[in-house]
C-alpha cells in the first residue's frame, strides 16, 4: 500500500495553500510569521538559468499570490517604496531579522 503524501500547508490571506516541498513550506512559514510581525527579512535568491552569484535583499513581505504556483508561488514585498514580486522557487534562504517595518499596504500574510 502507498503511504499517503503528508499535506503542507498554511493558512495565507484566510484561504488554506499547500506546498509540495517542505523546503517552500518552510520558507513560506517565516517569511508569513515575519509579515505578520512587520520583520523584514533577508532573502537570498537565484533567478533561474542565472549563472552569477545569489542576490541578497532585505524586504518587508506583504503578501502570496498561488495563481503563480508554476514558478512556486510569488512573495511580493516593498523594497525602496514599491512593491517588488520574487518567486518563492528561486529563494534559496530566508532569514527573518529584528527590524521591524511599518507597512504601507495592507499585510495579506
Amino acid at each position: 500500500m502507498a503511504k499517503k503524501k503528508k499535506a503542507l500547508a498554511l493558512t495565507i490571506n484566510k484561504k488554506l495553500v499547500e506546498f509540495e516541498y517542505v523546503e517552500q513550506f518552510e520558507m513560506m512559514q517565516k517569511i508569513v510569521d515575519a509579515a505578520r510581525l512587520h520583520h523584514r527579512v533577508l532573502i537570498r535568491y537565484q533567478k533561474n538559468g542565472d549563472t552569477k552569484e545569489p542576490q541578497q535583499r532585505s524586504v518587508a513581505p506583504y503578501s502570496y499570490k498561488p495563481e503563480y504556483a508554476d514558478a512556486g508561488g510569488i512573495v511580493y514585498a516593498e523594497q525602496g517604496g514599491r512593491i517588488k514580486s520574487f518567486a518563492l522557487n528561486q529563494i534559496t534562504e530566508i532569514t527573518v531579522t529584528q527590524d521591524l517595518f511599518t507597512p504601507q499596504w495592507p499585510v495579506e500574510l
